[in-house]
């Protein structure tokens, strides 16, 4: 696929973000809006002992369940390369994948689950080997323990916005290796610990200091969702992270916390100037109003590889519809160098199966700024439209 159809891909996949700061407990109105289009027929998720707090109603005994996927994605999009003085440019691409899954639990303690993914080189026209994206074996020691060791992901922190970085995410490298997960319930949610690798991380040494070491504790204060981590990776950083999260009226509000320090070769002697990163966050969210709001905040003390002000919101609007498409807009922008990107979507299913999405992406600020250089290997264009189409189907 071209750069001027990747641009478009990314600004049509930062909208499908905003789906994620809906509520599961309730109806969604977020649901597909910014997001892929699944099958007609609903698909029961795999249960998972280590994200569900109801563990005991998991230790049971299911059949082995295989599932398959396929996605098709096809996109056009026509632009300007310059705010003033640009050239009109048009571009267009589409995109092919396909996996499977498998999931086993032959006994109450043991489960298996594996899956593969493949899609289509554009370079080539041929599919890539198919590639392992998750493959773990889940085992529970007499109901209070959870082990989970193999391929697996993990995500940490309360950064929902998808225009803006995850400063949370400490552990966001573990499904590029392998690791050994535990979970011990305690209280309202429980204390986790990891242990992983990645290629990156190994080298001559010993073997501890080709390991990552990463552990949490989250629990319920009163009304108070809150959240304590840390992560040490040897001979390079040590961070700490908490994270709080708190009902207000029909308001959502969070705040994050994470602090690192840079570490000697002997791991804990002396630290250099910590970095720290801050981020609060709004959610305002009703499935019946008019408008539902995503806020965040982000700052940065460090300012010379990385962004030091940024904000970024994301707006839905549950009950409109143009023309039988739902709207929506995102807007994030970095106060440092005055630069940032705007998009103004519309979303919504077309025939079955298949949606379609209409996305209207415009970038400001000056050469070399945050946000034109994040957009330098998506394309030129600076504001365009862009049309896609997706199909999924899974069985």
């Amino acid at each position: 696929m071209n750069r001027g159809s990747r641009w478009l891909m990314y600004s049509l996949l930062c909208l499908f973000g905003l789906a994620l700061f809906g509520q599961e407990e309730q109806e969604d109105p977020f649901a597909g809006l910014f997001d892929e289009v699944v099958s007609d027929t609903p698909v029961e998720e795999a249960e998972d002992p280590l994200e569900v707090p109801l563990y005991t109603e998991l230790i049971t005994q299911d059949p082995i369940r295989v599932e398959g996927r396929v996605s098709f994605e096809g996109g056009a999009g026509v632009g300007l390369t310059q705010w003033t003085g640009g050239e009109l440019d048009a571009q267009g691409g589409f995109l092919m994948s396909a996996g499977a899954s498998v999931d086993a639990r032959p006994f109450d303690y043991l489960r298996f689950f594996g899956s593969l993914s493949t899609e289509l080189d554009q370079s080539s026209l041929r599919f890539t080997n198919p590639a392992i994206d998750e493959l773990f074996l889940d085992y529970t020691l007499q109901e209070w323990a959870f082990f989970r060791v193999g391929k697996q992901s993990l995500t940490w922190g309360i950064g929902l916005h998808p225009g803006l970085p995850k400063p949370g995410n400490l552990v966001g490298r573990v499904q590029d290796g392998a690791s050994v997960r535990l979970f011990v319930p305690a209280g309202t949610n429980g204390i986790t610990g990891l242990v992983y690798s990645t290629e990156d991380f190994l080298g001559p040494g010993p073997l501890y200091s080709d390991l990552a070491y990463a552990g949490s504790f989250e629990t319920n204060v009163g009304p108070i969702s809150t959240g304590f981590f840390a992560h040490y990776l040897w001979d390079d950083l040590l961070s700490g992270m908490v994270t709080a999260k708190i009902p207000l009226g029909p308001l959502d509000l969070g705040l994050q916390f994470r602090s690192d320090w840079e570490s000697s070769q002997v791991a804990l002697a002396h630290f250099a100037e910590p970095r720290f990163r801050v981020l609060s966050q709004v959610v305002y969210y009703q499935p019946q109003v008019p408008v539902n709001v995503l806020a965040e905040y982000i700052f940065d003390t460090q300012t010379s590889d990385n962004p030091g002000h940024m904000v970024g919101l994301g707006l839905t609007f549950p009950t409109l519809r143009i023309l039988g498409l739902r709207p929506g807009l995102s807007w994030t922008h970095e106060f440092g160098d005055h630069s940032g990107q705007v998009i103004l979507g519309f979303e919504g299913p077309l025939v079955p199966s298949i949606s379609g999405t209409l996305a209207l992406p415009a970038i400001y600020g000056d050469q070399g700024t945050y946000f034109r250089n994040q957009s330098t290997d998506l394309g030129n264009m600076v504001v365009g439209l862009g049309l896609k189409l997706t199909l999924n189907m899974t069985f």
